[in-house]
């Protein structure tokens, strides 16, 4: 198998994402990347215009005028649970609604040219995880890494094996799941005891202040 090129981290946040990379030979060395619009951070949402998925502020922008094709808050709607469903449904009343389905599993249930069509939030959560993988890539020049993704602290198992099948389905490397206290932990290490890491990855971590890698 080929030596990964990069390392790569993101930020897995509930609204906003951050994409962090390293090189292998280096990976105390991190430098953040920018999304298409050169910011730093990138919103957790993606919408739907016929053939176009938008990702981040531009599917942002356009939420007032297409709502319903809108899936914003997406790292919320992976995983959940039908005890979870309604709470999330009435929090987020402006997005497609979700159902639950027969195969136990939530879907999105909206409407395109004249007719209802629906699709799981890792269908949808697909389309951001490949791009966010792409602003790593492309800050590097090259196609091959390892990921690394910090997810929120109250992900369960439920939770992460969605986001797994999402990366799955964007056709991205399998990438390695920290938690943000353990993601937290890595960076404290690599950056105050030379040479030790508790994962060989590169880890971007949003901690209110600021972004720390």
């Amino acid at each position: 198998m080929a030596t990964p090129s990069f390392n790569c981290g993101i930020d897995f946040g509930a609204y906003h994402c951050v994409v962090s990379t390293s090189e292998p030979t280096n990976p105390t060395v991190v430098t953040l990347s920018c999304n298409a619009l050169s910011n730093r951070s990138t919103p957790a949402v993606v919408g739907f215009d016929g053939r176009l998925r938008l990702v981040g502020e531009v599917a942002e922008s356009r939420h007032s005028a297409i709502p319903t094709h809108t899936f914003t808050e997406l790292p919320l709607a992976l995983g959940l649970t039908t005890e979870k469903l309604s709470s999330v449904q009435q929090r987020f009343a402006w997005r497609p609604k979700l159902e639950a389905q027969a195969d136990g599993r939530t879907h999105f249930v909206t409407e395109f040219n004249g007719e209802g069509v629906d699709c799981t939030p890792e269908c949808v959560a697909s389309v951001l995880v490949r791009s966010l993988a792409g602003y790593g890539a492309e800050k590097r020049g090259v196609e091959s890494g390892v990921y690394c993704v910090c997810v929120p602290f109250w992900y369960g198992e439920r939770e992460r094996a969605a986001l797994l099948d999402a990366w799955k389905i964007g056709g991205v490397p399998t990438p390695t799941l920290l938690t943000q206290d353990r993601a937290i932990a890595n960076c404290w290490c690599a950056r105050n005891i030379p040479g030790k890491l508790l994962e060989s990855v590169a880890v971007a971590v949003e901690g209110g202040g600021g972004t720390h890698t």
